[in-house]
This record gives structure tokens, C-alpha cells and sequence, in this order.
């Protein structure tokens, strides 16, 4: 992470436009990553409200959120649309004391680092809000080969905006693997969401191989 985090304000720093950094809102060390690379850059952080609102669920002081200086949040169409139709209002209230729009983002381009879902990217397009930045994805580049994730390459590179990679694996070790399965004795050992599943035979016993989609009895 720590690389990550200067390799971030080198960008930053290195860029006249905004930054825009594509991450999952669920990993939170990257939250606290980007937002200590926005501080070495003198940028200020603008997240989307999930990443806020899982901020808030978490209940840690410690962690970047509202009412932290140098942080923001805007608000993209889909998560509106979201809380008008599950009329989860108080979310947005969350959010009221440092909640930013278009012309604010705009009007600040070279010194705000946007962390947002890939969803919002059309939007941040449309609105200008790119224009002179750069886009940096920070998670698992395979995701990229994906029907969306050539999506977002294909419309990033029409619209000349740099494209980056960085990140770092937040994957357990196979000793860390180990010392799990050690201490929780399971019955069985499923290897999931993993590029190396047939060599799970050589580090544990009990393993079951299953494929994508299919369902099973437990």
C-alpha cells in the first residue's frame, strides 16, 4: 500500500487535470491509501456515498469520511436514482456537510482526486470534469477484460484521457492460507475466486474442485 500511495501522488502531482481512481468501495485500506496520497499532493479526495456510507457503517474514527478536511463527497446519477427508489434519504443527509456537484468539481479539476465507481465515468466525461486528467484503475487488472472493463478502455481512449494501472494484491499468502484451514479443520476446502485452484491439492487435503455457476449441497 505504501507504494501505491506514492506512486498515486507522483500522478497526481504529475497531472494538470483531475484524477479519477477506480477502486472498490468495500477496500478500505485503498480509501485510506488514496486519501494519504491526496494529502502528500495537496489534493482533496471526493468519494461517491457508498464508500461513505460503508465508512459510516464501520463506525472507525480513524478512517477517512465526512467531516475529515480535504474530503468530499459527489453524489453520481445512479446512487441518486438509488436512494430516491429505496427512499433512503438519511444517506444522503450523511453526506450534507461536504456534499460537492458538477460545477464544484469543474471549477477544481487540478485539485481534486475522485474516488468512484467505473459507473460514474460517463457521466464525469459528459460533464468535462476529465478533460486534462487521468484515470487510474486500482484493482485486479483482469477485471479489465471484461465486457465493461473494455467498455471504460475503449471510451477513455476516444476521449484521450491517460490510463493507468496501480495496485497492489490484498490476496492472502498459501502460509496464511494454510493457518487458516489449520485452525477452522473444515470438512472440506472449496478453492474460489482464485487463478490457482487445481494446486490447492498440494497445499491441503480434503479439497473439492467446483466450477463456475454450479451449485452444490453442503
Amino acid at each position: 500500500e505504501t507504494d501505491v500511495e506514492l506512486s498515486l501522488a507522483r500522478r497526481m502531482r504529475a497531472t494538470a487535470g483531475a484524477v479519477a481512481v477506480l477502486s472498490s468501495a468495500q477496500n478500505i485500506d485503498r480509501l485510506v491509501t488514496v486519501y494519504r496520497a491526496c494529502l502528500r499532493a495537496g489534493r482533496t479526495l471526493v468519494t461517491d456515498l457508498y464508500s461513505a456510507s460503508i465508512v459510516a457503517a464501520i463506525g472507525r474514527s480513524t478512517i477517512p469520511q465526512p467531516g475529515f478536511p480535504s474530503y468530499k463527497v459527489y453524489v453520481p446519477t445512479r446512487q441518486r436514482v438509488q436512494v430516491k427508489t429505496s427512499g433512503q434519504f438519511d444517506r444522503m443527509a450523511l453526506v450534507s456537510e461536504c456534499r460537492v456537484f458538477p460545477e464544484w468539481l469543474a471549477g477544481r479539476a487540478g485539485e481534486i482526486t475522485l474516488l468512484q465507481p467505473s459507473s460514474a465515468m460517463p457521466e464525469l466525461l459528459r460533464e468535462g470534469i476529465l478533460t486534462g486528467g487521468a484515470v487510474v484503475w486500482s484493482m485486479w487488472p483482469g477485471y479489465l477484460q471484461d465486457a465493461g472493463g473494455m467498455r471504460l478502455t475503449y471510451s477513455l481512449n476516444s476521449e484521450g484521457i491517460p490510463f493507468a494501472v496501480d495496485h497492489s494484491s490484498g490476496r492472502a499468502t498459501t502460509s496464511g492460507l494454510r493457518r487458516l484451514v489449520t485452525a477452522l479443520n473444515p470438512k472440506v476446502v472449496v478453492p474460489i475466486h482464485s487463478e490457482g485452484a487445481l494446486r490447492y491439492g498440494d497445499h491441503f487435503d480434503r479439497v473439492q474442485w467446483r466450477s463456475d455457476h454450479e451449485w452444490w449441497s453442503v
